[in-house]
C-alpha cells in the first residue's frame, strides 16, 4: 500500500512539474543591450528590468491578463477574442489592440493607428516601429 501511495504522490508530483514549466524571454533594444526579462511560470508572468528588480506581474485567466504593478496595484488587462488582444488600462479605458497574422502580430492605438509590429521566428521576436524601423527584440527560453 505505501508503495502504491509513493507511486502516485510521485505521478502527482510529476504532473504538477510539468504544469508549471517555466520559460524566461530576454529583452534587448535596438543595439543588442539588455533592457530586462520576463519569466513565466503556469500562468503568471514576473517581468524584470535589466537589473533585476520586479517591475510588475501578468496573471492569465482564461482569456484575459490581468496586470500588475511592481507594488502589487492593477495596472490593467487585456482581453483575447481569437487573434485579437485588447488591452485597458485599470480604469477600464481603452488602449490599444493588437492582431496576429501568422507569425505577425501588429499593433495599434486607442485610435484604430498602426504602432508598429512584431515578427516571431523560432524563439525571436523582433519588433518594429510604425516606419518599419527595428527598435528591439526578444528570446524565449524554455
Amino acid at each position: 500500500m505505501k508503495q502504491i501511495v509513493a507511486f502516485l504522490v510521485g505521478v502527482w508530483l510529476m504532473v504538477q512539474a510539468c504544469l508549471a514549466q517555466s520559460s524566461t524571454t530576454y529583452y534587448a533594444d535596438k543595439s543588442g543591450s539588455s533592457c530586462g526579462k520576463a519569466v513565466t511560470t503556469g500562468n503568471r508572468t514576473t517581468y524584470y528590468d535589466k537589473s533585476g528588480s520586479t517591475q510588475g506581474t501578468a496573471q492569465q485567466n482564461n482569456s484575459t491578463t490581468y496586470y500588475s504593478d511592481k507594488s502589487g496595484s492593477s495596472a490593467g488587462k487585456s482581453v483575447t477574442l481569437s487573434n485579437r488582444t485588447t488591452c485597458y488600462d485599470k480604469s477600464g479605458s481603452t488602449k490599444g489592440s493588437s492582431q496576429t497574422t501568422g507569425n505577425t502580430t501588429y499593433y495599434y492605438d486607442k485610435t484604430g493607428s498602426s504602432s508598429g509590429k512584431a515578427v516571431t521566428s523560432g524563439n525571436r521576436t523582433t519588433y518594429y516601429d510604425k516606419s518599419g524601423s527595428a527598435v528591439g527584440s526578444s528570446q524565449t527560453m524554455k
